[in-house]
């Protein structure tokens, strides 16, 4: 059986037919890993997995606690949490790093073990729950986060997590740190530069596009590295972690939040509901020259004296370059009529390739340009289609370069993760954006999700976009279930995987995980990591149940999450809900301790 199949279901719930049968992984060359078929953790079998059940006495938390600690030994492990039964044939090197045991990727602790990556992250500090629970304040917080997420099976903190919580040396764990230079470079903040870095999508106009503005920086702008390289080194990052680049315990720096690499992050399908504008046609009907005051995405606005659109002169000089020089060639291919490679006449109403606005129609077929204009370049030639193509994968490598050199100018030991996350919304990224990323970064990370729509077509992305990149992934994963949580007055997040009851979200969990250990290459690899739970806790402001915790700070473990107070195992008062919710959290541990169940009996 697998995971998924083993944890109690409600008569006639169902499970996708995917993991039915029993798992196979494989883990080296002749050495073959099969489902763990010992017996389940007691926190599972001894209760059922909805709300509907009655709570237990809480004077049993000692008891309760006895037996988490127990469930979450496990196969015994190195200080990093990495399998010690499984060990590198090349030691280790003082650092986290990548690396194929026969045809499975690993982590490998600074000691040399192999590391399955189980992260759970956005754990800020605004999710402290005040003094009347931690007396002891921020930190002693920070310190029940750990013990809590490690009794649950996980084993890294995630982006996005408070400096008490990465760095406390009591529980202490590995950590991912997110280095943000695009949203940094767009503020110029900090002063690293002596003006903010313009943006494209603040530059086209709505009559041509009106569709949601993320960010995209103008990636060739000379002091967009010049920023990135101060910004790393100063008190926001590197000089924020202890030992900085010495420090064991940092995993790795995750490049950007996905969101600000608006457009590479997502495909172009098959969701029409998703927006996924085409960076480079974005660059291509950009202002030039750009608006002395624009706003950057939902950030404030900047005023800027340096008005150069170097990603649009980019662009100009590389289909230059494809073209040898002749605008003849150009406009054959694309069915243009530019008269100039520059200016002639002025953006927007000239007819040099420089004044591009969009106001032609072999670049817009109207105005403003539908979806399929701006997305899948509807109105363009194959020919011009690809050369957008290839120029945004020089775009593309252009961003990522500029993080990793900043990156390894100060630090040569660390790995480099990409943008946080890739493959928005499930869905496999345009080509162009992977084949970059996969050139620059140690390890991609991506999204993962099996639903609401487009099933097929999500669970076939983590295999296409390692058959695509030949890299090692981390999965972003996360999915709702409002109604049974303390967003029950709201309806789960468009276009999220969810489940009606925590219950059902836990085995959600077990399934995801199951078929990412599965998922290997036309060439045999399994280039799963491991992943990164979103989140935490339950967020207000996204009306989202995201957590592993509720806004009250209460585990969602059918004990702690319910109307009645208490006391957890460690003696922190827990309760105080406005119903009594389910049990996601079993599930979890189960199927987190049965990883590495599976990794040890591989060793045998």
């Amino acid at each position: 059986m697998s995971v998924a199949e083993k944890i109690p279901r409600k008569a006639g719930e169902s499970m996708k037919e995917a993991v039915r049968s029993a798992i196979t992984i494989l883990l080296g060359v002749g050495l073959v890993i099969t489902p763990y078929s010992g017996t389940l953790p007691r926190c599972l079998v001894a209760k059922t997995a909805d709300s509907a059940q009655a709570p237990p006495p809480q004077s049993d938390a000692s008891t309760r606690m006895q037996t988490e600690s127990r469930a979450s030994s496990g196969p015994a492990q190195d200080q990093y949490g990495g399998l010690i039964a499984l060990s590198s044939p090349n030691g280790g090197n003082g650092y986290f790093r990548v690396e194929r045991f026969g045809k499975r990727w690993m982590f490998v602790t600074p000691v040399g073990h192999a590391f399955w990556m189980l992260s759970a992250q956005n754990i800020g500090d605004y999710f402290f729950p005040g003094t009347a629970k931690y007396p002891g304040g921020k930190p002693q917080w920070a310190t029940q986060v750990r013990r809590r997420l490690k009794s649950w099976g996980f084993n890294t903190l995630g982006e996005y997590g408070a400096g008490e919580v990465w760095f406390g040396k009591s529980e202490e764990m590995p950590f991912v740190f997110l280095f943000r230079p695009t949203s940094n470079a767009i503020r110029n903040n900090g002063g690293y530069a002596h003006e903010a870095v313009k943006e494209i999508y603040g530059n086209i106009s709505n009559s041509v596009y009106d569709g949601y503005r993320g960010v995209l920086i103008d990636a060739f702008d000379p002091k967009f590295m010049a920023y990135a390289k101060a910004f790393f080194e100063s008190e926001y990052n590197l000089r924020f972690i202890p030992g900085g680049a010495k420090n064991p315990w940092l995993i790795g720096y995750a490049t950007e939040d996905g969101d600000e690499w608006f457009g590479l992050t997502v495909g172009s399908g098959p969701d029409k509901n998703v927006i996924k504008p085409h960076p480079g046609w974005a660059v291509l009907v950009s202002a030039d020259p750009m608006r002395r005051f624009a706003s950057p995405g939902s950030y404030p606005a900047q005023e800027y004296s340096d008005l150069t659109n170097y990603s649009k002169s980019a662009l100009r000089d590389f289909l230059k370059i494809r073209y040898k020089n002749s605008l003849d060639q150009l406009n054959a291919s694309w069915r243009s009529s530019y008269t100039s490679w520059d200016h002639d006449g002025g953006y927007g109403v000239g007819t040099g390739l420089l004044d591009e606005a969009g106001q032609h129609t072999w670049v817009a077929s109207r105005r403003p340009a539908p979806g399929g204009d701006w997305n899948t370049l509807d109105a363009m030639t194959p020919t011009a289609k690809k050369d957008l193509d290839d120029y945004l994968e020089e775009f593309t490598e252009k961003l990522a370069s500029v993080a990793v050199h900043a990156i390894r100018a100060a630090d040569s030991h660390h790995l480099i993760f990409g943008p946080d996350t890739m493959n928005q919304w499930g869905y496999v990224g345009r080509a162009p954006v992977l084949r970059a990323a996969a050139k620059w970064f140690d390890v991609l990370s991506v999204g993962y999700q099996e639903g609401p729509a487009f099933a097929q077509e999500r669970l076939a992305a983590p295999r296409e976009t390692f058959n695509l990149t030949d890299k090692p992934m981390v999965y972003w994963v996360g999915f709702t279930a409002n109604r049974d949580s303390s967003m029950a007055n709201h309806e789960d997040p468009f276009g999220v995987d969810h489940a009606p009851t925590q219950g059902t979200r836990g085995r959600k969990y077990a399934t995801y995980l199951d078929n990412l250990l599965e998922v290997h290459g036309t060439n045999g690899d399994f280039p799963s990591l491991g992943i990164d739970f979103w989140g935490w806790a339950d967020q207000a402001n996204e009306n989202s149940n995201w957590g592993l915790v509720s806004g009250k700070d209460n585990a969602y473990d059918g004990l702690e999450a319910r109307i009645a107070s208490g006391k957890d195992p460690w003696g922190f008062p827990v309760g105080g809900e406005n119903s009594n919710y389910g049990d996601f959290l079993s599930a979890v541990r189960a199927v987190n301790l049965d990883i590495y169940e599976r990794l040890a009996a591989a060793t045998h």
